[in-house]
């Protein structure tokens, strides 16, 4: 009932790769001819200062996540482990820390994460939270840290409904219903896997997925034509001689290749950076540079983590993001 009253949304990190899968669906890209006016250059200087933009005053913290809040998880974390754990071994739980239940009269609205949500992350209710992201947690390690694995697990914990809870709002399934919400107009906000993004620190602002695409006139629509046109248009020249040299740099790189190197996340990575880069910039990246920038990859795990993790642990990982983004 309490998923009923709530607007049905896209949160989900699935639906977006099901974009990216067709990224045409709702707004072609531009066709764009090969010869481009000249670009007046910029210097550094004009950039401005990349430590002033992750070292800049925190975006839309919300209070559950303040610093107080974050004490108050430390002096109570013996009791937080022990409600997690229960919480993400057991699935009935699980959905009464997440969204309430019937039994528990007004849990619902004061004693789960959705409640917290619908009030505004009040400093009052950080406590749900404090048992919340540890027995999600709890939940990822026991399906054997798979995303995927978890979220399935989290679909049948509500009982294989077509939506449920995760994070800050509602996820679905059916290929159907996140096909036809990606090709609709979306108001979105600084959301990550429907968790609320943190910002500048770890995500620059306003970056694509933040935008709302409510029409072709839209800052979404302008940004994601530039992205096509100029890097990924397959009707472009220049990006087709890219992909047509793709295979001879890769083995002239990767000499002598072994089944068992595909073993080799570091190796795989390394070589799926030098592929990205090349195919949109042109550029065939060295060891050094590439071994750098899989840093985003390595580091993914650290941005669905929502500010109030993020500070019980020290900000640890924000700071490694920061650095690599300096």
């Amino acid at each position: 009932r309490a998923l009923a009253s709530l607007p049905r949304v896209d949160f989900g990190g699935a639906a977006r790769h099901t974009y990216a899968a067709h990224p045409s669906s709702s707004y072609p890209a531009m066709p764009v001819a090969e010869s481009q006016p000249p670009v007046k250059s910029i210097n550094a200087a004009e950039w401005g200062s990349i430590q002033d933009v992750v070292n800049a005053p925190l975006i839309d913290v919300p209070q559950d996540a303040s610093w107080l809040s974050v004490a108050g998880m430390w002096l109570t974390l013996p009791l937080n482990l022990i409600q997690g754990v229960f919480a993400g071994l057991c699935s009935s739980v699980f959905v009464c820390v997440s969204i309430g239940t019937c039994c528990i009269p007004c849990s619902e609205q004061l004693c789960s994460a959705m409640g917290s949500v619908m009030r505004g992350h009040p400093c009052y209710m950080a406590w749900t939270w404090w048992r919340y992201v540890i027995g999600a947690l709890v939940a990822l390690i026991a399906n054997g840290k798979s995303r995927l694995a978890l979220f399935m697990w989290e679909c049948a914990a509500f009982g294989n409904a077509p939506y449920w809870w995760h994070g800050e709002g509602i996820w679905m399934w059916s290929y159907k219903d996140c096909d036809r919400i990606l090709k609709s107009q979306q108001v979105r906000k600084s959301a990550f896997g429907c968790v609320k993004a943190c910002i500048p620190d770890l995500f620059a602002t306003n970056v694509l997925i933040f935008l709302s695409n409510d029409g072709p006139d839209s800052d979404w629509a302008a940004v994601r034509r530039a992205l096509h046109s100029m890097f990924l248009n397959p009707e472009g020249l220049a990006y087709r001689h890219r992909i047509s040299k793709l295979q001879a740099l890769v083995s002239n790189d990767w000499k002598d290749p072994k089944f068992d190197q595909l073993n080799d996340n570091t190796l795989l990575q390394r070589n799926v950076v030098k592929c990205i880069m090349y195919v949109m910039f042109g550029e065939w990246l060295g060891d050094a540079d590439a071994n750098t920038l899989a840093g985003w990859r390595t580091n993914a795990s650290a941005f669905i983590l929502p500010r109030l993790v993020q500070r019980f642990a020290f900000n640890l990982l924000i700071n490694k993001v920061k650095k690599l983004r300096i």
